[in-house]
């Protein structure tokens, strides 16, 4: 049982995992929420899309890290979604964005950095760790429950989002076993496959394993490493 938008909960999940004194071949960070209507609503003190996308999962693979090292060809899996490219370079801040902001708080645009900071941990955390790290946006796909917490205006916004920004996968759908299938390469390929730090994109007609360009805003060095550094001193506090 694990609540990612929990620390302690994150905490009795990762010590149940390491008493059973078990090798870890893969951890795939996949979870995630969309759309929540309220600032904290489920994570008091922070924003929840932020705690459970990318908080939690940093908090979990960094407990399990000495668990990785110890395994033969074990890596790190971070999945994060295409709809980082909604967080625009120009104008973007990051003394107002990093962490979000309760009084500029937009459900979707949360969501979309939420994402943005899973590709600049990968990016960060793949130059201090001895395992492959990559991140990827799994495709479009329907049925995912992705959507559970939003009304029925944050849907339509969400769909006209979609077909703004990718309309030509929203066309392809794809079904949840297709979009699984980027992930679950990640997690079983041979590792000098992998190129570690790399974005890979599951969208329909897009080469099983094949590494993406993200934004341009997700390329930026400083941003990766301040978005860890961020992390590793919340969990400090």
């Amino acid at each position: 049982e694990l609540d990612l938008g929990t620390p302690s909960s994150v905490e009795s999940c990762a010590k149940a995992f390491l008493d059973l004194n078990l090798p870890l071949h893969a951890l795939i960070c996949n979870a995630g929420i969309n759309g929540v209507p309220k600032w904290g609503q489920h994570t008091p003190g922070v924003e929840t899309q932020f705690a459970v996308n990318f908080l939690g999962h940093y908090q979990l693979a960094t407990l399990l890290d000495a668990t990785l090292r110890a395994t033969e060809a074990a890596r790190l899996v971070i999945v994060s979604s295409e709809s980082h490219r909604r967080v625009l370079e120009e104008g973007f801040d990051v003394e107002t964005e990093l962490p979000p902001r309760e009084e500029s708080y937009n459900d979707l645009h949360a969501y979309a950095f939420s994402n943005l900071c899973r590709i600049w941990w990968a990016k960060a955390l793949s130059k201090r760790v001895p395992y492959p790290v990559v991140c990827l946006h799994p495709g479009v796909a329907a049925g995912t429950a992705m959507l559970q917490h939003m009304g029925f205006m944050a849907i339509l916004r969400q769909v006209w989002l979609v077909l703004r920004w990718e309309r030509s996968s929203f066309l392809a759908l794809q079904s949840i076993e297709q979009a699984a299938a980027l992930q679950t390469w990640a997690a079983l390929a041979p590792c000098h496959l992998l190129v570690t730090g790399a974005y890979l994109n599951g969208n329909a007609g897009r080469v099983l394993g094949d590494p993406d360009t993200p934004s341009a805003l997700a390329q930026k060095e400083d941003l990766a490493e301040r978005a860890l550094k961020f992390a590793e001193e919340f969990f400090r506090k």
